[in-house]
């Protein structure tokens, strides 16, 4: 059967009006609706760009070999895991279908489904206690089904819990799969940024040297070259060379240097799409946060009890969000920090173009070093909340959320201690009086003898 068009910039394509009436509702739906729309722009200008490329080769065939396009063509066929060209979704069935679940961490994926169970089980309980007129802080239910009264309450309840652990699932999956994409983004940036002769591997963090030594492992193993191939750390140069070969881009030389600049810009197209989603996932999160928060607060306003069934949901629906959250922003470090590194990259080329003295050196340089404080100036980094995402605010995020729970931990301790002491204060006057009793027995006793 021939699939549907693609659909236009700003055109959503949503498979009848129920699909559209859940959209305004579920807020996993509102984000699918929206990885739709940003996928279609996305692509749109991608595709743009492609062909602008392609033009340039046009133009130059039979005088010049478009280098560009050249080492575009090899990155795809070389690593087709990373670099692929897959054609958006075009509607919510496709962007089911397109997604990875194999993709997804393990531990995500059991922290997914763990906080599903429980959300349904502490969502049932606190439905049916206040179907029976308990309090939602009370004890476990009583499962009574003697009237059809009872029996409607019943499946009432476990079908608003359903509708809503179905949700928070869909919702915890979408946003992975997002931040897996961010995590293939960072991936691609890592292999691009070994294209320059200027790239020292060597000089790479232990954590970027896992990583490429990783992409390649998979990409000797995808292409039938080397089953199970295990590269060591001194391998990790020979095995790239053996994956693209050894040509790289001179950037002490002019038409390499454009080169390396319009495939910069083309792959940082290629981001536009996740991180829209990304920016659109970190409002979602936030706003999803304050909701839980606020509800937890009058949950502990109505029943005194930071134990109760309705405070435990909120910590475990927020600390699922916090998770994910964390791991979002460490792929947004990580391709911060890989373009950050090539301004590095430019400002050692423009060094090498002086110190060469080859004839077009002035011309060289300048460009470099324009390119160069357009990547420190102008980059288009990773950001949430359009905030530039790097290690201070992940910490001062991580510290500020540390400081939050240590404050709701004093307080709870110090709930804690005044019901000890009280309960300490109780058995210190039984026991007094206890003992009084006991002398005054013994007294009496000695008297009556």
């Amino acid at each position: 059967m021939a699939s549907s068009p693609l659909p236009k910039p700003g055109e959503r394509r949503l498979p009848g009006s129920l699909c559209v009436a859940r959209s305004r509702l579920v807020p996993s739906r509102i984000l699918e609706v929206q990885i739709l729309d940003v996928a279609a722009h996305v692509h749109y200008h991608k595709v743009k760009a492609r062909k602008q490329l392609e033009a340039a080769k046009a133009d130059a065939e039979g005088r010049t070999r478009n280098t560009a396009i050249y080492f575009l063509e090899k990155l795809d066929e070389s690593f087709p895991g990373s670099y692929h060209r897959r054609r958006p979704a075009a509607n919510l069935f496709e962007l089911s279908q397109n997604l990875d679940w194999n993709d997804i961490p393990s531990f995500l994926w059991r922290m997914a489904c763990f906080s599903t169970a429980v959300l349904f089980c502490l969502l049932t309980w606190l439905q049916l206690n206040v179907a029976q007129g308990k309090p939602s802080g009370a004890g476990l239910p009583e499962l009574r089904i003697k009237t059809s009264a009872d029996c409607i309450a019943l499946m009432t309840s476990l079908i608003k819990s359903y509708g809503a652990a179905v949700s928070w699932f869909h919702l915890l999956v979408n946003i992975i799969c997002i931040s897996q994409g961010m995590g293939e983004n960072a991936k691609q940036l890592l292999i691009f940024s070994t294209l320059t002769s200027y790239s020292s591997i060597e000089s790479w963090s232990q954590k970027d040297r896992e990583s490429l030594r990783t992409i390649l492992a998979n990409s000797l193993s995808n292409n039938n070259r080397q089953s199970g191939a295990e590269i060591t750390e001194h391998q990790l140069q020979h095995a790239l060379d053996r994956i693209l070969g050894t040509e790289r881009l001179d950037l002490t030389n002019l038409d390499d240097v454009k080169a390396w600049w319009d495939l910069r810009r083309y792959i940082q197209v290629d981001f536009l799409d996740e991180s829209a989603a990304m920016d659109y996932c970190g409002v979602l999160t936030l706003q999803l946060t304050i909701c839980f928060m606020v509800t937890g607060a009058f949950d502990w306003l109505a029943n005194g009890d930071v134990f109760s069934p309705g405070i435990i949901l909120v910590v475990l629906l927020v600390a699922c969000l916090g998770v994910i959250m964390f791991t979002v922003m460490q792929a947004c470090i990580t391709i911060n920090s890989l373009l950050e590194r090539d301004s590095q990259v430019l400002v050692d080329a423009a060094a090498d173009v002086v110190l060469s003295r080859q004839w077009n050196a002035a011309e060289v340089a300048s460009l470099l070093h324009s390119i160069e404080r357009r990547v420190a100036m102008l980059d288009d980094k990773q950001q949430i909340l359009g905030i530039t995402i790097t290690e201070t605010s992940r910490n001062a995020w991580v510290v500020s959320l540390l400081f939050a729970f240590l404050g709701s931990l004093l307080k709870v301790l110090q709930d804690m201690r005044g019901e000890v002491a009280g309960a300490i204060r109780t058995m210190d006057a039984f026991m007094w009086n206890f003992s009084l009793s006991w002398a005054n027995e013994s007294m009496d006793e000695g008297h009556a003898s």
